[in-house]
């Protein structure tokens, strides 16, 4: 079961993780990376394992910085923030990157590799993930909960991951 602390309502995605190559990176439509180490059932996806299969984590939980100068002065919007434990989780002080109320706004998974359920000749590598996500929503979408603290900058953030399986290319991958 999910850790509720680290969920969202309504549209979290937060399943997705590659595994095409030697990392298996957990990818989400908020703004994070890793699932800081909440057990997930029935599979217990990995938060950043490296070797893939090792049981070897790399990452508790990271996520995307955006800042900028505003006329009201220096904003910086967090996806995730120095923590200890995942209370409060997402939509939570510093954790301000969100996804829409809309059921359709889940990541989409494409693949280069013909044979692969998620084919697309769109597809940039053997396993891209592609989602969108935004800072301007102040109360967590479909919840009466304010983010606290959150002065949005107006950003949507359009995130495409990479990654390969071709022994010099998977080791890594592109976010």
């Amino acid at each position: 079961m999910k850790d509720p602390r680290f969920a969202k309502v309504l549209v979290d995605d937060d399943d997705n993780f590659t595994n095409v190559g030697n990392i298996s990176l957990t990818v989400t439509n908020y703004g994070t990376f890793g699932d800081g180490f909440v057990s997930q059932t029935p599979i217990d996806q990995p938060s950043c394992e490296y070797p893939k299969g090792s049981a070897i984590e790399h990452i508790f939980v990271g996520g995307l910085w955006v800042g900028g100068e505003t006329s009201q002065g220096i904003r910086v919007t967090t996806g995730a923030f120095n923590i200890s434990s995942l209370s409060g989780g997402a939509g939570a002080a510093n954790f301000e990157f969100t996804n829409t109320a809309d059921l359709n706004d889940l990541i989409s998974e494409r693949s280069s590799l013909p044979a692969n359920a998620f084919y697309s000749p769109e597809a940039i590598s053997h396993q891209d993930f592609v989602a969108d996500f935004v800072d301007t929503n102040t109360f967590i979408p479909g919840t009466a909960i304010q983010i606290p603290n959150h002065q949005p900058l107006g950003l949507a953030v359009h995130m495409e991951t990479y990654a390969w399986n071709f022994p010099f290319a998977d080791d890594f991958v592109i976010l």
